[in-house]
């Protein structure tokens, strides 16, 4: 057994959100700052400034023709403005609210909410989020609500807690501390924003201290927000949505918060990424996602905890199996996988196979034993489908076909060749073609889903790209397991190697095989010419695959492999019929000239 990590993965705090907002909806408020607003066209507190800018410098100079960047830059500071805030320049162009109102209400009218306004939305659709505290004076958020059937308690003034119902009795919740840009409300000036009603700066400190808190794209210049949120005092965490190092007024207030800060490019971006979590989160019912598999994995790995490595693979295989007979139960009497049913059975088990390859993965890097243990499960359940009914209950055998290749490519990719010869060798009672999980052929319904989420036809053999794109789009693998996906073919090239050492293990017993390798151009391409020009990898194939030498592997494999492609229909097969391209055959080592034998 290969040495496990010493230390435990770390998370990315998104992670501990989307838990935290999937276990307890509604439990974490939303503090949304002017960021939120960027994707729909409405400036920053700082674009606004810059406008203000120049807008200032047309009025004192009315007579000027119109200034570029360089003319306001020097002018600015000439007249002392270079260091002037948003809440300053807006106080020189209105010396009333009610004009600064008027001066900003350009910036608002006529937007129509961005895909941040329209996340946020979708949040509270779901039920996972119900209250919303911004300081924006827009009303994108509220038109995203409406978009999604839901109209808001919105809150302005004080007047509006006295007439509005209960906070606890709304569906969605909307606190805008600053006004709204059609009352004259709003705030803006430094004056005006070190303090709030005093209705409204209660309401703000008891949301803060009863909730979670989730900032995103606030800048935290707010001294009266900044000071309910210094007073918080809340049992639930607290996130900071930052693009990189928060300026300096927000480090202070996520300091005094204990803050988790997630780094992403957007505020569209984070909850884009959120949603992603939730949505992995919430389809595993146990409530642990494929990452927290194999953390657990890892973790009993490392403590060479061998009982509970056991039972935690037994559990796993368990909710394999009840997410498999979750979807055929309702099913049985089908006659048919159209594309809706074909798309539906995919997202019910997707999620099941994601959670075993997070449990079967770290087997192959750090417990090959373990691992071929594994495989007497697979074993199990493709010959009690293949003892029962055919159609939907054959969706074990389905599931064990997507997890052996991707174990079989997994394994290749990491040079991992006793688990890649513990799948070569592991028996099944096939019904086809092959007799082994490596050259196993999906049940009818597996190729059937396959054909229907791909949008293929029944003959083209979809169960190959099904597989590779499953690898290349699972989050799991691409963050876990980033080997199996690298540029340029990413997982493509892996599977593709291992079908080929597969195919060459059943001709060489005498068995049929299903040469996927040979649906693509240049399948096992890569594999033969390495057998060809490195001697010592060649060596280690051949001992490990295969239990020969390397001098034998080198003096059979290419004639091998030609007789059997040179007879279509004996041994190697490509599904539906076709024959594919590829010339990984003519790089295999040259078998020595009879005189060298």
């Amino acid at each position: 057994m290969s040495e496990a990590p010493t230390t435990p993965p770390t998370l990315d705090p998104i992670v501990s959100l989307a838990v935290a907002i999937a276990e307890t909806p509604g439990s974490y408020a939303f503090l949304l700052g002017a960021g939120v607003s960027k994707d729909a066209g409405v400036p920053t507190g700082g674009e606004v400034r810059d406008l203000a800018l120049a807008d200032l410098y047309r009025v004192v100079h009315p007579d000027q023709d119109v200034p570029d960047q360089a003319a306001i830059a020097a002018w600015a500071s000439k007249a002392g403005y270079v260091t002037i805030g948003y809440s300053d320049i807006l106080e020189q162009l209105g010396r009333d609210a009610e004009g600064r109102r008027a001066y900003l209400a350009k910036y608002f009218e006529g937007r129509e909410p961005g895909e941040t306004h329209r996340r946020l939305a979708g949040l509270a659709a779901d039920g996972l989020v119900r209250i919303f505290v911004t300081t924006n004076f827009d009303r994108l958020l509220e038109q995203a609500l409406a978009e999604v059937g839901i109209t808001p308690i919105v809150i302005t003034t004080g007047g509006d807690l006295a007439r509005a119902s209960g906070r606890e009795h709304a569906r969605c919740y909307v606190l805008k501390v600053h006004g709204d840009y059609l009352q004259q409300t709003i705030r803006n000036t430094v004056d005006e924003l070190s303090r709030l009603e005093d209705a409204i700066e209660a309401e703000l400190q008891e949301v803060f201290d009863r909730f979670g808190l989730v900032a995103v794209g606030y800048s935290g210049s707010d001294e009266a927000v900044g000071r309910c949120l210094r007073s918080r005092n809340s049992r639930y965490g607290a996130y900071w949505v930052s693009r990189g190092e928060p300026p300096e007024a927000a480090t202070a207030l996520i300091e005094s918060l204990h803050a988790r800060i997630i780094r992403r490019e957007s505020a569209g971006a984070f909850l884009a990424d959120l949603d992603r979590r939730i949505a992995a989160f919430r389809a595993h019912p146990s409530g642990e996602t494929p990452g927290i598999v194999r953390a657990e994995i890892l973790r009993l790995l490392r403590q060479g905890d061998k009982v509970g490595l056991h039972e935690k693979l037994r559990e796993e295989w368990r909710s394999l199996a009840e997410r498999v007979e979750g979807a055929v139960t309702p099913r049985r009497h089908l006659q048919s996988v159209e594309v809706e049913e074909a798309q539906a059975v995919d997202a019910e088990l997707s999620p099941a196979f994601e959670r075993m390859i997070a449990a079967l993965f770290p087997l192959i890097d750090h417990d090959t034993l373990l691992f071929e243990e594994q495989l007497v499960v697979m074993e199990r359940l493709v010959d009690r489908a293949g003892d029962g009914e055919s159609g939907w209950p054959e969706l074990p055998q389905w599931m064990v076909w997507l997890l052996a290749h991707a174990c079989g490519a997994y394994a290749v990719s990491r040079g991992q060749l006793s688990a890649v010869a513990s799948l070569l060798k592991a028996r099944v009672h096939d019904r086809k073609i092959g007799d082994t999980l490596a050259t196993l052929v999906p049940c009818d319904v597996g190729q059937l889903i396959a054909c229907g989420v791909l949008g293929q036809r029944r003959d083209t053999g979809a169960e190959w790209p099904f597989l590779i794109e499953r690898l290349n789009g699972s989050t799991l693998v691409a963050e876990s397991f980033p080997e199996l996906v690298e540029p340029p073919r990413r997982s493509q090239r892996w599977a593709d190697d291992f079908d080929f050492l597969a195919s060459f293990y059943a001709v060489r017993k005498g068995r049929g095989v299903v040469a996927y390798w040979r649906l693509n151009g240049d399948g096992g391409e890569q594999l033969a010419r390495r057998l060809n020009r490195d001697e010592a990898f060649c060596e280690r194939v051949a001992r490990d695959c295969f239990e020969i030498s390397g001098e034998e592997l080198r003096a059979t494999i290419k004639p091998t492999m030609a007789a059997a492609l040179s007879e279509p229909g004996k041994l190697i097969y490509t599904p539906g019929g076709r024959w594919g391209v590829s010339d990984a055959v003519e790089f295999l080592p040259d078998p020595p000239a009879p005189s060298e034998q």
